[in-house]
């Protein structure tokens, strides 16, 4: 059986589910639904979170067990890649801004979802 290596990098930016609205139909809700809405994806990071906190470890173990083995980067690999990565960040960031979309503002917001969920 061939080996099969996991590459894990934790705490770089983990995206695993998301929810997408266009504006315009955003705008064709009503306030009330707005208003439900954004009170449910206020709930959204904690309760996913702690799903995906629960379901990571048994699928780990469940793969290790089929012979996959996980190789975590080094905090010097970890740092490489944060120097690599951070004028891709920076330039999508600056193309959104321009753009006159929320880039810096929810890449923030991501940062502080990170941090208290981490």
């Amino acid at each position: 059986m061939a080996q099969i290596f996991v590459g894990i990098l934790p705490k770089v930016a983990q995206v695993h589910f998301s929810i997408h609205m266009n504006w315009d139909s955003w705008d064709r809700l009503s306030e009330e639904d707005q208003a439900i809405m954004s009170e449910l994806l206020a709930e959204f990071p904690e309760k996913i979170g702690r799903l995906y906190d629960e379901e990571v470890q048994p699928a780990v173990d469940f793969a290790t067990e089929k012979g996959v083995k996980f190789d975590n980067f080094s905090d010097e690999e970890m740092a490489e890649f944060h120097t690599i990565v951070e004028p891709i960040v920076q330039s999508w960031l600056t193309t959104m801004d321009e753009k006159g979309l929320p880039g810096t503002e929810m890449y923030q917001k991501m940062l502080e979802v990170r941090e208290t969920y981490k």
